[in-house]
């Protein structure tokens, strides 16, 4: 198998297993034909005004301030005179789209739809606003768009601002949140002088929605403890006072109920994503029309709430974020959204008995028609040998609860129907949920024998390069019987699939495995023939090795292993025999270097405060490192006159991506916004650091060089913190390694197989973690914090501004590829990449082990995340082998000859 062709093989296998996490563990819950229910009963009101607070956390809504006064004092009164509160419990992924949806819709949206579009609505859902009969909306060009699109009807009237006014660089973000209020004074007066309009907006069912992002833009500017923050809130309780007050005014009805409610919440440095609690947990407050008064305790609740709260002697209700849906359809006599899977929370109702049996009712046999239908297309589309149904909720079961439920509303046994409706309703989710995950057991098994496949097959190419032609032997006759097999079992599986109406995704699944084990039988690898002596030192290899893999696993989840690690590669040339040959400044460096860089996993993590005398420090480091490593190549080296133009202008680069980071970060801390000049620069930097360093035609120290300068500038201008200290210090303590590779290992060493390469392999992706989790952490990495991209943009656009976060993620993950690449050509060993990429998918297996859809929410997303980040660098790793092969070997004024330019690169560095 070429190269190329395994490259490119390697690609569309790790696609194909990346992509199969989310088809075991979180395929989309919808599903569509079910009938719509609502209480039959009158609504206790016409109309509901939902206010999204975006970005508001709990803490920060409840907590009174040093002088024991509310940060929100209207809010506040609400709370303590006239309606119920609590916490509102959101899921991971603690965004502003899968918040939404929860609330509108009553379900949490799988990952791979949050994936594929954020104003877009690319799965048909049903929601709240397209079961009202009529509904007003006003806020981001985010979020509003994704509701009516698919609506039915034109019934949702709203209006958003532009996209560009979502500028994190804004003085005041607050400005926003007051667009919204002003709209609806402007809808407001437009009513009073229509009475038609007046007419249609006064009928029940109605929703009005304000959609408040001012506090999510500005906890991510200026975090949710300063001034700016406060103010906003501040802001927002005015607004919030000014619409009540309006909507009493034109509406006199007494029928309005007012939800206030967030999508997410926040950590203390202003980002969220993930599962902590300040992301989690977010405020709750209704009152009006229906809606319970404050129920006063005698004595304070036992609860783990803070006591800066104030609110120990209020009743607290909490809620999960899907049941804020079913809440308002209740509320206002709407049906229920038909994949909602949340509970009327009973305890916000201030209405009869029987309306809370009524509700519940409705609840139930919403929730229960989308358990049937699950089970309907569950049995359609599997295999009838195999299809075992959910044994807890036959429909027996279910017609006979539901005739209890009847009876029980009939004879006025309200408590009874309440309590069966929660069974119910209870034992549905269950249903949904074993239905959700049929598959996950027969699909899990291929894709972990689709792995092991795979390392076999990578294995097989190591051996047939012939590294490791002693230990085994290699045959690649292929004969007529395991084609016969192969073909045999292809068509069985495709005829199954195609008759249990698949979906396509699972023809690759279930095929996979297949081929991958087709093409390793291809190769006789006959372990039995490894010599007797050697026999005691593969079994000491294979328990090293393993042993190192979970070491490695472990540095996902405890970041300070990483010093460990730093510590074993730093002792490690202390093994050499030919050590006391070199140079003592050469071994005083390597432990200095690796001293050093020891400290950054010891760190807090970046992201959580910006500190620019840490940027400003390595800015002016790398200035001076570059200018020693230049004056010390034109010693040892032959230079062009061109190389040394390009030279000039890498390092003027560099000292304008110094400038651009500092002026940029100081315009937005003075809220002067993001300079246009800046803006162009950066860009310009970006793009040229790609482009600029193939314009050399030199040896490949001076080539590394090149493209150490860089990505050391673009790096810069994402630095907020000590990042660029570490990517300066990565670099250092890779050319020292680079060095010792090269001079500590002796060609006769090479030429055997030895604990040399497996050595290097490990150095190689224990680098590549140091890369990824040297300055962060799971969290840190999930979460989204957009401060590292201002020099590029601060207007919110979430897919370039997480393009240009994985930018700045991949690459510390690039400069280490490519000194990989340096010691390949400097010791012609041609496997080290294929041992990393058996590594890299063991580690792969671990964490695809560990995934969990149960437990606390933290838990779930950090598993997910775990293997998601693994795979990524899998993938990465085909892809950054061949970038770094052409950033180092390529040359645009040599475009034509790559194959000789890239020869005589390997023939200059030997000369030297």
């Amino acid at each position: 198998m070429g190269m190329v062709k395994f490259i490119l093989c390697g690609i569309i296998v790790h696609c194909i297993l990346f992509m199969s996490i989310f088809d075991i563990y979180f395929t989309t819950p919808l599903v569509h034909g079910m009938e719509s229910y609502k209480n039959s009963l009158p609504p206790p009101a016409k109309r509901v005004v939902l206010i999204s607070m975006d970005g508001m956390r709990a803490d920060k809504f409840f907590e009174l301030n040093k002088e024991g006064k509310s940060k929100v004092p209207y809010m506040r009164s609400m709370m303590e005179e006239k309606g119920t509160w609590g916490v509102c419990h959101t899921r991971v992924p603690t965004e502003s789209r899968p918040g939404h949806v929860a609330l509108a819709a009553g379900f949490y949206e799988d990952v791979s739809a949050v994936a594929k579009g954020w104003k877009e609505n690319p799965v048909e859902f049903d929601s709240v606003f397209n079961q009202s009969r009529r509904t007003y909306a006003w806020g981001s060009p985010d979020i509003l768009p994704m509701f009516v699109k698919g609506a039915t009807g034109n019934h949702i009237d709203w209006r958003c601002y532009s996209a560009e006014d979502e500028d994190f660089a804004s003085d005041d973000p607050s400005t926003l949140d007051v667009w919204v209020f002003d709209k609806f004074k402007s809808w407001i007066s437009n009513i009073k002088s229509n009475s038609i309009l007046f007419k249609d907006a006064s009928e029940s069912g109605t929703i009005i929605f304000l959609h408040l992002i001012g506090m999510d833009t500005t906890g991510h500017s200026y975090r949710p403890h300063s001034d700016e923050y406060i103010h906003n809130m501040d802001v927002v309780d005015r607004g919030v006072q000014s619409v009540v007050e309006l909507t009493e005014q034109t509406f006199t009805d007494n029928s309005t109920v007012y939800l206030i409610v967030s999508d997410h919440g926040m950590t203390d440095w202003g980002s969220h994503g993930t599962g902590h609690p300040h992301e989690t947990l977010v405020p709750l407050l209704a009152w009006g029309a229906g809606i319970r008064p404050p129920v006063l305790l005698n004595k304070a609740r036992l609860l783990n709430e803070p006591s800066n709260w104030g609110l120990s002697h209020i009743k607290r209700v909490d809620v999960e974020q899907a049941d804020i849906a079913p809440l308002i359809s209740s509320l206002i006599g709407i049906q229920i959204p038909v994949n909602n899977v949340g509970s009327v929370p009973l305890d916000y109702l201030d209405t009869s008995n029987e309306f809370h049996a009524e509700s519940l009712r409705a609840n139930a046999l919403q929730i229960t028609a989308q358990y049937r239908r699950k089970a309907e297309l569950t049995r359609r589309n599997t295999w009838s040998f195999r299809y075992q149904p959910f044994n807890e909720l036959p429909e027996s079961v279910i017609e006979d609860v539901l005739r209890h439920i009847n009876n029980a509303i009939i004879s006025k046994n309200y408590e009874q129907a309440i309590s069966l409706c929660h069974q119910l309703i209870h034992l549905s989710i269950k249903g949904l949920s074993y239905y959700q995950t049929y598959d996950r057991l027969s699909l899990s098994l291929c894709v972990i024998v689709s792995f092991i496949a795979w390392i076999l097959l990578v294995l097989s190419s190591i051996l047939s390069q012939g590294s490791f032609s002693h230990l085994f032997i290699i045959g690649g006759n292929e004969s007529l019987f395991n084609k016969v097999i192969f073909t045999f079992f292809v068509a069985i599986i495709t005829f199954l699939l195609y008759f249990s109406e698949s979906k396509l995704t699972y023809y690759l699944y279930y095929l996979l495995p297949l081929c991958l084990c087709y093409e390793v039988s291809k190769h006789r690898i006959l372990i039995d023939h490894i010599s007797y002596h050697q026999r005691p030192y593969s079994l000491i290899l294979m328990c090293l090795s393993l042993l190192f893999v979970e070491l490695l696993v472990y540095i996902f989840f405890y970041r300070e292993l990483l010093c460990l690690g730093l510590l074993i590669i730093s002792l490690w040339p202390l093994t050499d025999n030919s050590i006391g040959k070199q140079p003592k400044w050469i071994i005083f460096s390597w432990f200095l270097i690796s001293l050093c860089i020891m400290v950054f996993p010891l760190l807090p993590v970046v992201g959580r405060d910006s500190n620019y005398y840490f940027v400003a420090s390595a800015e002016l480091l790398s200035l001076i490192s570059s200018f020693v490593a230049w004056n010390f190549l034109l010693k040892y080296e032959i230079v062009s006159s061109f190389s040394k133009g390009i030279i000039r202008m890498q390092l003027l680069i560099l000292v304008i991506a110094s400038l651009v980071s500092m002026t940029t970060a100081l315009s937005i801390n003075s809220k002067g916004g993001l300079p246009l000049v800046n803006q162009c620069l950066s860009w310009i930097v970006l793009i040229s650091t790609f482009i600029i360093p193939l314009c050399s035609n030199s040896s490949l120290k001076i080539r590394l060089f090149f493209l150490s300068i860089s990505l050391m500038s673009l790096f810069l201008l994402f630095t907020t913190s000590y990042e660029g200290l570490f990517l300066l210090t990565l670099i250092l303590f890779l050319v020292a390694l680079w060095y010792l590779e090269s001079h500590l290992t002796s060609r006769d060493q090479l030429s055997r197989v030895d604990f040399g390469i497996f050595r290097r392999a490990f150095f190689f992706v224990f680098l590549l973690l140091l890369g990824f989790y040297g300055t962060g952490n799971i969290s840190s990495i999930n979460t989204f914090e957009p401060r590292s991209v201002y020099c590029f943009i601060t207007v919110f656009s979430p897919f370039i501004m997480g393009s240009l976060l994985i930018l700045k993620m991949l690459i510390p993950l690039l400069v280490v590829t490519l000194f990989l690449n340096a010691i390949n050509i400097s010791l012609s060993e041609s496997s080290l990449f294929l041992v990393v990429l058996v590594i890299s998918d063991a580690m792969a297996i671990n964490f695809f082990l560990m995934v969990r859809d149960y437990g606390s929410w933290l838990e779930i997303g950090t598993t997910i995340s775990h293997y998601v980040i693994v795979m990524s660098l899998n993938l990465f790793l085909y892809i950054f082998f061949t970038i770094s092969k052409c950033l180092t070997c390529f040359s645009l004024t040599h475009w034509w000859k790559i194959e000789e330019y890239q020869n005589g690169i390997v023939s200059n560095h030997k000369a030297s």
